[in-house]
């Protein structure tokens, strides 16, 4: 082969290398895209079979804003009324439209969705707002 064996063998694994990181990026990618729809297609058959009830909120804190996409995405400390049954208390993150901030802002009645399977997870009742899926 040479003295210059470097000069092919080199290039070659550096190539490689990047390839392999490329693919795995975008292997990575599209699992935690295909995870995020398989989560949001679960959540909309639970809420689906949700009990709509009223909640008041007790406590509101945006954790994240996306101005690109007009929306913020706010944990909720709730004080759920159910339909049948006593109050309680329950912790729930939406994305809401960034103009809706003022309708979960403390003492603000919302409808809400009590998850028949677990009626600590509380989804939003509302048009403007939906569940946050994304941990």
């Amino acid at each position: 082969m040479g003295e210059h064996w470097y000069l092919i063998f080199v290039p070659i694994t550096i190539l490689l290398t990047v390839v392999g990181v490329v693919f795995r990026t975008f292997r990575r990618e599209r699992e935690r895209v295909e995870l995020g729809i398989r989560r949001r297609v679960e959540v909309d058959a639970r809420m689906a079979s949700s009990a709509v009830a009223q909640a008041t909120v007790v406590q509101s804190q945006t954790t994240t804003t996306m101005p690109g996409r007009g929306a913020a995405v706010v944990e909720l400390r709730l004080d759920v009324m159910p339909p049948s049954g006593e109050r309680y208390s329950a912790k729930t993150k939406w994305e809401i439209n960034l103009i809706s901030l003022p309708l979960v802002q403390s003492g603000q009645t919302v409808a809400v969705k009590i998850d028949p399977r677990d009626p600590g997870t509380i989804y939003p009742g509302e048009g403007w707002a939906k569940p946050w899926i994304i941990s």
